[in-house]
């Protein structure tokens, strides 16, 4: 009996002959065993690191503790509030600590003396932004002790700029002039807790510092009043510790529940150059801030600033996982198959060593040995396939615009998660072998059908289920792409053209619309152009700055309508047509036209025409228009959300940039023949997209993740078929001799295939119910997360692999009929009926 040592012996040269063996017997087979493999760790390695980034947000030198997060919750999604609201939640709710950061994208700030450099994007938090983070200086301190204000920079823009030297007292100068002092830097990796990640924190500025361009002019209090108002501060706040964290969040909601956004217009004087116009002042400006009387605060567990889309991704993560649990006991089942089909091959030599007295350890040891350089492999086509499946999902929604990056913690976990599972499911295949191969022939045998019979029932379990995944998605994928926007020209250009050398060019054409489109019919190739404050499938965030109510229809008092000024040939440029009456006058602003479905909606088109219609924003008060005309419909916002219910007025000014909507002929330089006309001399020309390159977009952000899941449930699919046809083809063979007897009685192969068959069909049913009753389970108890699936897809399923088993087994039986004759499987037979009475 050999020792363990001397069984030991040259187990590495013993495992480069096992492997230079199994390519030459089966070169293909092994290379699509560590293909498909890697492939399917690479994916559950993409998979767990989107989890990981998804559910475990943490920004990096951020503290762990019990952080909340307090949004305005409008009718468009969640938004950012006020300095106001913000003030009013601390002094509700003093038992949080507050803090806040809001994102300044119209101010730019630039090192003082020899460091100049690229300018520095800010954005401003409060006092205790760092303290109440916990987030630690990499230099100077974090937050000025004489509250004046100060500067934290970046440890990239610190490392970048300043080459890492001491940088405390060294000045900031905003666009305005006003120098800010840097009095730290902020730990390595810190980017903030906002999605967009600055170069630099500013704590302590002065409030009207913060006003966008559009209050230039104003004094500095009335600059101060509207900054007060300005919806750009997202709110935080973390439960102290040692207090009852869920028990405060519970009591902080109620508390905001009662909150209510103010949503009047600041009004301020302000000198203009416009000529006067009956009804309108033109030395009053008014300022607005998109707040609803039915937004509410939305109070949320942890650093979310976008609620919404984390719903979105935790739904797609978790079908991803669904299709990463297929493909993992895909890969246990592969892995056994293989190393059970190694065995077969390799049986001699097993027994020879069980012989000389191998236990299943050593068994086991030298399997282990054996298979290392092959787990090796797998795990570097894993590691290259991991990084390409998550890169694609990383350019696909929702993950793009949630995650945008994902940090080395979410890599670790995702490839370390993937690397065990992979060295699990090895460890645990050759542990079964090893043991399975030390046993009787006789015990050998019966485990050997049993696992057999499992490891089909499993496949064809998921050859069901990942068939039925695979069509629901893919007939969803193609009805939605059957939609269309229901215009005649969806492809008309939208255009914005500034001026480089301004900031005010806004006044150019404030009166001279009708003049500059008259301006751009005219160029040659143009066949229509108009401007309009929402162009089709405009984000529906902005449907809800736009939001109208219609007074005296009580029926109506909770139904949005959108108001969108548009020049008269709005329509003709986008083909819509007029369904009655006529089109409001240039300058009326007493006239407007509805869109069908809102026409419908007051009462019918013949009621509307001609009736007084009281139209009211939050914050602007009542106004009365007269419906002169009912035009076709046109889609805004999501285009898989239903048509809103639009109100159409005169627009007389365009704003800066100047926006038009264009049609052309195709071919035609629209940007050059644009800077052609005297007033756009010189201008940028900037393309937005037409409607249906907006659609389409939408369209794919919304079907992208269920094509990488089509994708992953395809791939599951084949690796289940290609198992399914093992397994159908290894008990057809183990069978020959059976075979042979009614082949030598008269069975045709046909008869024999049906027969073989049915054994399958058995098990496709049994697959079939526990599929079933799995997805009308998950119908009743998690319907958001099953919205895309369609059970109905279950009998063509059925039916399509149970006809492909069928044409399988008649092919393998065509195939055993034509390279044995009915004399050796008869002979077989007899033989095998011989040593078993023996």
């Amino acid at each position: 009996m050999l020792t363990q040592a001397a069984f030991g012996v040259g187990v590495p040269v013993e495992a480069l002959r096992s492997i230079v063996g199994t390519v030459r017997r089966r070169p293909a087979k092994l290379a699509y065993f560590v293909v498909s493999l890697g492939v399917s760790f690479g994916f559950i390695a993409a998979v767990v690191t989107l989890a990981h980034a998804s559910w475990f947000r943490m920004p990096v030198g951020v503290a762990d503790q019990s952080y909340v997060t307090a949004l305005r919750e409008t009718g468009g999604g969640y938004q950012s509030m006020s300095i106001r609201d913000f003030d009013e939640i601390v002094a509700k709710v003093p038992e949080v600590s507050w803090f806040f950061a809001m994102p300044v994208y119209w101010m730019t700030m630039e090192p003082a003396g020899p460091n100049n450099s690229a300018p520095l994007q800010p954005q401003l938090v409060s006092a205790s932004f760092f303290d109440r983070l916990g987030v630690r200086p990499a230099s100077g301190t974090l937050a000025p002790s004489d509250g004046s204000p100060g500067a934290v920079i970046t440890a990239e823009v610190w490392d970048r700029t300043y080459g890492r030297e001491d940088v405390v007292g060294e000045l900031l100068t905003t666009t305005d002039g006003t120098s800010v002092p840097i009095v730290g830097v902020a730990a390595p990796g810190f980017g903030g807790v906002l999605q967009h990640i600055p170069d630099v924190w500013v704590t302590n500025l002065p409030l009207e510092l913060s006003m966008p361009p559009i209050a230039e002019g104003l004094d500095v209090e009335a600059q101060r009043r509207i900054a007060r108002l300005w919806p750009s501060v997202t709110v935080f706040g973390v439960i102290p510790a040692g207090q009852d964290a869920d028990a405060e969040f519970v009591a902080a909601r109620a508390r905001l529940a009662e909150h209510r956004f103010d949503s009047k217009m600041v009004v301020v004087e302000v000198e203009s150059e416009l000529p006067a116009r009956e009804g309108i002042e033109t030395n009053r400006r008014a300022f607005g801030f998109g707040f609803g009387d039915a937004d509410r605060v939305a109070l949320g567990r942890g650093l979310e600033t976008s609620p919404d889309k984390r719903g979105d991704v935790l739904q797609k993560t978790l079908w991803l996982a669904g299709v990463v649990a297929m493909l993992l006991l895909m890969a246990f089942v592969s892995v056994l198959e293989f190393l059970l089909a190694e065995h077969v091959s390799r049986e001699d030599e097993q027994n020879v060593r069980i012989a000389v007295g191998a236990a299943p350890l050593d068994l086991f040891g030298r399997a282990l040995a054996e298979n290392l350089i092959l787990a090796a492999i797998m795990g570097v086509v894993g590691w290259l396939a991991a990084g390409y499946v998550l890169d694609v999902l990383l350019r696909v929604e929702p993950f793009s615009s949630y995650l945008g990056e994902v940090f080395p913690a979410s890599l670790v976990a995702g490839r370390g998660i993937a690397g065990f599972l992979l060295a699990l499911a090895f460890v645990a295949c050759l542990a079964y072998v090893s043991w399975s191969v030390s046993r009787s022939s006789a015990a050998l045998v019966r485990s050997g059908k049993w696992l057999r019979g499992t490891t089909r029932q499993f496949l064809l379990l998921v050859c069901v289920a990942s068939f039925v995944v695979v069509l629901s998605l893919a007939g969803r994928y193609l009805g939605d792409a059957r939609l269309s926007l229901g215009l005649p020209n969806p492809d008309v250009a939208t255009v914005e053209l500034r001026d480089p050398n301004s900031t005010d060019s806004w006044m150019a054409l404030d009166r001279g619309v009708a003049n500059a489109l008259d301006a751009i019919e005219a160029i040659p190739g143009v066949r229509a152009a108009a401007g309009a404050t929402l162009e089709p499938v405009a984000p529906k965030e902005y449907l809800h700055y736009l939001s109208r109510k219609i007074a005296g229809f009580p029926n109506l008092e909770d139904t949005p309508f959108v108001e969108n000024l548009v020049t008269p040939g709005y329509f003709r440029t986008l083909g819509v047509d007029l369904v009655a009456g006529r089109m409001f006058e240039d300058d009326n602003f007493r006239e407007v036209v509805l869109s069908q479905s809102a026409a419908e909606a007051l009462g019918g088109v013949e009621v509307v025409l001609g009736t007084p219609l009281r139209v009211w924003a939050d914050g602007d008060g009542e106004l009365e228009k007269t419906v002169v005309g009912v035009v076709g419909e046109v889609p805004y916002g999501d285009y898989a959300e239903g048509v809103p219910l639009m109100i159409y007025g005169p627009k007389v000014s365009i704003g800066y940039p100047h926006r038009w909507i264009i049609d052309a002929e195709q071919g035609l330089d629209l940007a050059d023949a644009l800077t052609q006309l005297p007033q756009y001399e010189g201008w940028e020309v900037e393309f937005r997209g037409t409607p249906a390159e907006r659609f389409r977009e939408q369209f794919l952000a919304k079907r992208s993740v269920e094509v990488v899941l089509a994708v992953a449930a395809g791939f599951a699919l084949v690796l289940a078929l290609s198992g399914v046809g093992n397994s159908l083809a290894r008990n057809i063979a183990e069978t020959r001799s059976r075979i042979g007897i009614r082949f030598a009685l008269g069975a045709t192969p046909g008869e024999l295939a049906l027969a073989q068959s049915a054994t399958s069909v058995r098990e496709l049913i049994v697959a079939a119910a526990v599929v079933g009753g799995a997805g009308i389970a998950a119908k009743v108890w998690a319907p958001a997360f099953t919205e895309a699936l369609e059970l109905w897809w279950l009998l063509p399923a059925f039916a399509s692999l149970a006809l492909l088993c069928a044409l399988l087994v008649r092919f393998l039986m065509g195939q055993l009929a034509r390279r044995h004759a009915i004399s050796a499987l008869v002979d077989g037979s007899v033989a095998d009926a011989r040593q078993g009475g023996a």
